[in-house]
């Protein structure tokens, strides 16, 4: 019927990563949108600041030569310096330390370039311009003392070595003005020229330095501005940001829900964890509440009701293959539908034209016997204690072909006498007259009835919820069906998602019409394979799926 999932290779693709991010796409699309909205929420609550930059020209120094290369790595530690930020706290009378003044002052190198930009940040733009070009300020002054000092310390230096040179040629000279030996006069005056020679460079280079109020060794090459618009918060980056975080989030979400999601993943993953085919997949149905379980009758013609005919035409020729008279139907957990499956189960295959019995045999919460009405009557735990005969037990429904045996009074004598042959030998006696028996049994990993009914039974029909059927409890589930020893002939998926059902429906004749409201006619036991034979006819008719 193409629901949860016909096509082959549909777990494969539903683990896929695409697929997952399909399957989970609401979960990425909300998660995006959050942190979206998160980001442009705190981008709004943020004080908005403006930044002022200006750009200094770094020359060299009195004492280098203009080939020389600038230290450009020491003059951006000199900018950013506290001695520099002192100042400039005592030029604006600022009421705050240079250490914190500087965490909003950023002094950056372009590549390759002797340029220092100085860029200051403060809510208030103004301040932003003035505090930038004070800092420029601030450390043009500071490099000029630098400079100053260093000239001042070489002038010095260069006129206490042409002192002390002055010093030794007037000693030189006052020797050649006395009486020497021509030898003796011959050293003497070339000791006096050498003498003149090194006052002659050091002269020279105190008239090569030129006086600190004569250079410039910064310029700025553009004033500090004022700010128009503001730096932070920047609207586009934090929304495209946040827009980033939300979608990798959302996938990783996305994923982590996967991998943690214990529910089924379609037909696929149930037949991989039980072994067996799934005979058929009921849509999920809407108002079950209030028109009942029993579909078949009240909704003919929806795709519910032919999800049974195609499980009924299954069930025939699984039943047939496995010579099963006697289908226990159970799930792992309560809630998953397996009263609902009998009950629809039962009566599609009694308008077969089969002979059906059903036998509500989950005596702690008997639901088979709220669905066709029947609350007060004895039935099966007072046959097994031998307080009614079979023919007392069997009730008759309003459907033909469909008889039921409810639940009866329960304690606890009733819970132990499924073990044994006695059980064995009830379910026996009641399908002689039918052509099969389907037994509503309590849920596999909820109690132990159905380990201790199954050896009794010729076969075991399973159902999973497709909505709340865990892998872990299937898994569970299959270990127990296997050490039950009664071949389980296939399962049945309930509350399916139909999105992607190809379903098709028609009128009903007036004869199925009738059928739902006559009394069936006795008649001798047919054989399920030639009511299968007679069920298969009347789909085909319908053009309604055989099998598989």
């Amino acid at each position: 019927m193409g629901i949860l999932g016909d096509n082959s290779g549909a777990s494969a693709a539903a683990d896929a990563p695409v697929s997952v991010l399909l399957k989970r796409r609401w979960v990425i699309i909300l998660t995006t949108a959050l942190v979206t909205a998160v980001a442009l929420f705190l981008s709004i609550q943020q004080t908005p600041q403006y930044t002022s930059t200006s750009s200094v020209l770094v020359d060299p120094t009195l004492n280098q030569t203009t080939t020389t290369t600038v230290n450009m790595a020491n003059e951006k530690q000199v900018a950013g310096s506290v001695a520099v930020a002192e100042s400039v706290v005592q030029r604006l009378h600022l009421p705050i330390s240079p250490l914190r003044l500087l965490d909003n002052l950023s002094v950056d190198v372009p590549v390759d370039s002797d340029i220092l930009t100085f860029s200051f940040t403060d809510p208030d733009p103004l301040v932003a311009q003035r505090t930038t070009a004070a800092f420029v300020s601030a450390y043009i002054d500071f490099r000029e003392r630098v400079d100053q000092q260093e000239y001042d310390f070489t002038i010095d230096s260069v006129r206490r070595q042409v002192s002390s040179l002055t010093g030794q040629l007037r000693q030189v000279e006052a020797l050649l003005a006395q009486n020497l030996s021509p030898t003796q006069r011959a050293l003497e005056g070339a000791k006096a020229t050498s003498l003149i020679t090194q006052i002659g460079i050091l002269q020279q280079r105190v008239a090569s330095l030129a006086s600190p109020d004569q250079a410039q060794t910064a310029s700025v090459l553009n004033a500090a501005n004022l700010p128009r618009s503001p730096s932070r918060p920047n609207y586009p980056i934090n929304v495209a940001l946040g827009l980033v975080a939300g979608l990798c989030l959302g996938v990783i979400g996305a994923i982590l829900l996967e991998r943690f999601d214990d529910r089924v993943r379609g037909r696929q993953d149930v037949e991989r964890i039980l072994g067996v085919p799934v005979l058929g997949v009921v849509p999920r149905i809407k108002g079950l509440r209030k028109t009942g379980p029993l579909v078949v009758e009240d909704r003919p013609n929806q795709p519910e009701a032919e999800a049974f005919r195609h499980l009924r035409a299954n069930l025939i020729l699984a039943t047939t293959r496995h010579r099963a008279h006697i289908v226990l139907v159970t799930s792992a957990t309560p809630g998953e539908g397996k009263t609902l499956v009998v009950a629809n189960l039962g009566m599609s295959l009694a308008l077969s034209g089969l002979k059906v019995l059903l036998v509500s045999a989950d005596l702690r919460n008997p639901q088979l016997d709220s669905a066709f009405g029947q609350h007060d009557r004895r039935g099966l735990s007072d046959l097994l204690l031998d307080r009614i005969t079979v023919e007392d037990a069997v009730f008759r429904t309003r459907i033909p072909n469909l008889s039921i045996v409810v639940s009866g009074s329960v304690d606890g004598e009733t819970r132990e006498s499924f073990t044994g042959s006695h059980f064995e030998n009830t379910l026996r006696q009641l399908a002689q007259q039918v052509d099969i028996v389907l037994i509503d049994s309590a849920p596999l990993l909820a109690v132990a009835d159905v380990s201790a009914m199954g050896p009794a039974c010729d076969a075991l029909l399973f159902v999973a919820d497709a909505r709340s059927a865990g892998r872990r409890d299937l898994a569970e589930a299959q270990h127990q069906l296997s050490q039950i020893g009664t071949p389980t002939i296939g399962s049945v998926i309930t509350n399916a998602r139909s999105e992607t059902a190809r379903t098709y429906t028609y009128p009903a004749s007036p004869s199925e019409k009738g059928k739902t409201h006559r009394r069936g006619r006795q008649g001798s036991p047919k054989s399920l394979v030639q009511a299968g034979a007679s069920a298969n006819g009347g789909n085909a008719g319908n053009g309604e799926p055989s099998g598989h």
